[in-house]
């Protein structure tokens, strides 16, 4: 498995230094405004956010694009003819979007965390002491706190369940459409569509069993921001475990696939 996560890594090392550049340069755009006025710092802290998010989309969608090609071009011939099983290849694929979106999201959530205090300060640095707007910077100073941190995490960790399940999801409907579905007509369509029933269908399953939804709360008390998945504890663990389950569900039957209808 190792050596299939170190090919995942050298194969999109370009894409992922171009990610990491970008993250800097716009930080130190960030870093150089904030001495200008809060009003440009405030700008690039909402650019700072949709990279974040961008980044991480990236990282999924070529993740599972890049599964896809090694399904059906001749470069997936060396990568599964390698002897490992095949939920071996597949777990290892996905650990890489793992590792790799969760290194640029808690970059970008520790820059962020920074920068936030960066911002309020410039914000009451350029208004008056009584102003409503320093009034309101001051307030988000509370955010720094041990709760913030554990958030940060909870956030991390939903969010980490929620790709898996969603990669894991998108490997089985192209497992199925490179071996089921393989030279038939509409064979894309159908592999999406696929992949769009399924991945309703889990989620349809997992909010019946567990009454507990993938909305979530925020809020900010003394010791910073708390974050709440929707529903009690017990049920929100339990959505995640369901997620969890989904995936190794859906991982096992791209394996079956692989070894017995894929013909590379």
């Amino acid at each position: 498995m190792g050596k299939i996560m170190k090919y995942e890594f050298i194969k999109n090392k370009s894409r992922y230094l171009i990610m990491v550049a970008i993250l800097a340069i716009l930080e130190a755009i960030f870093l150089i405004v904030s001495r200008l006025s809060w009003k440009y710092s405030l700008g690039m802290s909402i650019a700072l956010m949709v990279a974040a998010i961008g980044t991480v989309f990236v990282v999924v969608i070529e993740g599972i694009g890049m599964y896809n090609r090694d399904l059906r071009d001749k470069s997936g011939y060396m990568i599964f003819m390698t002897p490992l099983p095949a939920w071996q290849i597949i777990v290892g694929k996905i650990l890489v979007i793992l590792i790799v979106g969760t290194a640029l999201f808690s970059a970008y959530c520790f820059l962020g965390y920074a920068d936030l205090h960066v911002l309020m300060n410039a914000v009451q640095r350029d208004n008056a002491p009584g102003s409503m707007i320093s009034a309101v910077a001051k307030a988000i100073e509370n955010m720094y706190g041990t709760d913030t941190v554990i958030t940060l995490v909870k956030m991390l960790g939903s969010t980490a369940a929620g790709v898996t399940f969603f990669v894991s999801m998108a490997y089985l409907s192209s497992t199925i459409g490179a071996s089921l579905l393989r030279g038939k007509k509409f064979e894309k369509s159908l592999s999406f569509a696929i992949f769009v029933v399924f991945f309703i269908l889990m989620e349809y399953i997992s909010f019946k069993i567990t009454n507990a939804t993938n909305g979530f709360e925020l809020s900010i008390g003394a010791n910073g921001l708390s974050f709440y998945r929707a529903g009690d504890a017990a049920r929100a663990t339990a959505s995640l475990a369901l997620q969890l389950g989904f995936s190794a569900v859906a991982i096992g039957l791209s394996s079956y696939l692989l070894d017995k209808k894929v013909d590379l």
